[in-house]
Formats: structure tokens, C-alpha cells, sequence
């Protein structure tokens, strides 16, 4: 069952003085993930928020003409390629969004439009770096995981650990490495959703949208009932003993293992808005379930099994 999200907000004033305000939001996020290294992964998670932003409020001219002045922001400090990677990840699948939000279009396909016009914009770009030779794609993708792991080697190196420890962190650096070269493509699926569901949900926060934002409530997120057969097909792949079956399999598995988890997500969050838990509460309740394990494998079992249990169904007492 679907309803409409009740985001329509009160009209901006005829005056309207916020775009300077996302100007300065996109740049300073440009300049975060240029200069900052600690805070570029933030940075890169908001990238999209200003034009959405910007698009929401005051429509689509507004939002390109954020993006414009990141890219050209971005050619100023790194050059073309940075630019074009800025255009492919979030200016053209932000401005998508925005027309598809817009349009009345159900937040989950928009996103999910979004998300798919960006893959096929980065995926393009890593061809057109490849060349003609389309087998140096895995080299490509494998050598910037080889440099990232290397960076976190030196980190750990220069940590006062002792000598069990780095070697203990070294080990899993290098299972982590190869974790992500097997899996990238997924990887970049799941990172890309996040980014656009997390600049959504500040979108709607911030209190600028002055649209009616259709689809489910985040309570009653569901994910479709046939990927749970996608999902149970994958598991016994990894039992084969083909390896790019078994590639194949564990890249479905991290694709569909974060939507299950946002929908046991959203049967807690259901729970807490039931029981009328403050916002705070509710943000404490969150950061438990994503940091501390098993808290996390609990809660993506628990939208495994919402398929049969339905756990928000309302129960009826009996005495």
C-alpha cells in the first residue's frame, strides 16, 4: 500500500534570496572533497543536495544553474575529467530527479532514475578511460582500489600500534581490497542510492519543497516480494564453484542485502513514530542499528522475513 508523503510545505516567499545560499553550499562541498581529506567522503555524500535544493524550491533553471558553477568550479581547481565526473555522478542525475519529482513521479523510481543515469554516465566515463581494450576496465577499477588500500596501509603504518595489531588491520586491508575489486560495480550502485535517498531526506528536512512528494512513507517501505527469489537464487550461487557465477552472485547479494536492510529499517522506524519516540531517541536508535553488530544482520533478517511475517500488520487482540 502506497500513500502520498505529507512534504507539501508552505509556498516560498515572493522574494526568494535562497539560491546564492546553494551557490555557496555546492562550492563549499567542491572545495571540501578537492582540499579536505578527511571530510571528502561527506562531502561526496552531499554533493547532490544544493541542486536539489535549489531545484525543489525555485525549478529546474535554478538547479542547472547551481550546477553550472560547481563544474566550473571544478574545472578551475582539477581540470576537465573532474568536471566530467561531477556531471556524470550528480549535476545530470540531480537535474533528472528534480524534473521527475516534479512531475509527480513516486520518489523511488525518480531515485531510482537517478541513480541509473549516473551509473551510465560514470560507466561511460571508465570506458572512454579504457579505450578500445575493454579488458582494461578491471585494471582501471582494480588499480584505484590497490592505490586507496595502499593509503590506508600508510596510515596504519604511521599509527602507534603494536606489532600484532597492524598486522591484524593490514589483513583486513587487503580483504577489504579485494572485497571491493570483486565487487565495484555493486558497490557503486549502493553508494550512488545512498547518496541520493540521503540528499533527499535532507531535501525534505530542510523544509524548502514546496511539491507534494509522491510514494510510501518511509514506514511503510516495502521492497517488491519477487527480488526475495533474486535473493535466495544468489545465496546458492556462492555455493557453485564457477568463479564469475560466484562474482556474479555476491555482487546481486550486495545490491539486495541494503534494500532489505532499509526495509527493516522501516519497520523500526514504524515502531518508534508508533510508540511516539522523539527525534532525538530515534536518531540514537538509528546509530545503534547501523554501527554496532549484529545489530545490522538483525535488522536486514528482519526485512527478509517481513515477506511472510509482516511485521506492521496491526494485531488484533484477542481476549
Amino acid at each position: 500500500m502506497t500513500v502520498d508523503a505529507p512534504n507539501s510545505l508552505a509556498s516560498p516567499p515572493a522574494r526568494d534570496l535562497s539560491l546564492p545560499v546553494f551557490v555557496l553550499l555546492a562550492c563549499a562541498l567542491v572545495l571540501l572533497a578537492r582540499f579536505v581529506g578527511p571530510l571528502a567522503a561527506p562531502a561526496h555524500l552531499l554533493m547532490p543536495l544544493p541542486l536539489l535544493l535549489a531545484g525543489l524550491r525555485q525549478g529546474l533553471r535554478a538547479a542547472a544553474a547551481v550546477s553550472l558553477l560547481a563544474m566550473a568550479l571544478q574545472i578551475a581547481l582539477s581540470g576537465l575529467p573532474a568536471m566530467l565526473f561531477y556531471l556524470a555522478a550528480y549535476g545530470g542525475p540531480t537535474l533528472l530527479l528534480v524534473v521527475l519529482l516534479r512531475q509527480g513521479r513516486r520518489w523511488p523510481q525518480a531515485t531510482l532514475g537517478a541513480v541509473l543515469l549516473s551509473l551510465a554516465g560514470l560507466a561511460g566515463l571508465l570506458l572512454l578511460a579504457a579505450g578500445p581494450d575493454l579488458g582494461r576496465v578491471d585494471q582501471l577499477v582494480g588499480d584505484y582500489v590497490t592505490q586507496q588500500a595502499e593509503l590506508v596501509r600508510q596510515l596504519y603504518q604511521q599509527a602507534e600500534l603494536s606489532a600484532d595489531q597492524r598486522l591484524e588491520l593490514l589483513q583486513v586491508v587487503d580483504q577489504a581490497a579485494y572485497f571491493f575489486r570483486q565487487t565495484f560495480p555493486a558497490i557503486a550502485v549502493v553508494g550512488l542510492g545512498l547518496i541520493y535517498l540521503i540528499s533527499l531526506s535532507l531535501a525534505l528536512t530542510w523544509r524548502v519543497q514546496t511539491l507534494l512528494l509522491h510514494g510510501p512513507l518511509f514506514t511503510r517501505l516495502r521492497v517488491a516480494e519477487s527480488l526475495i527469489w533474486l535473493l535466495i537464487l544468489a545465496g546458492f550461487a556462492l555455493l557453485l564453484p564457477q568463479p564469475q557465477i560466484k562474482r556474479l552472485a555476491l555482487n546481486l547479494l550486495v545490491v539486495l542485502l541494503p534494500l532489505y536492510f532499509l526495509q527493516g529499517l522501516a519497520i523500526i522506524s514504524h515502531y518508534l513514530q508508533k510508540k511516539g519516540f522523539s527525534l532525538v531517541s530515534r536518531a540514537f536508535v538509528y546509530t545503534l542499528v547501523v554501527v554496532f553488530n549484529p545489530l545490522p544482520l538483525l535488522v536486514t533478517a528482519m526485512g527478509v522475513f517481513d515477506l511472510w511475517f509482516d511485521f506492521r500488520k496491526p494485531r488484533v487482540k484477542t481476549s
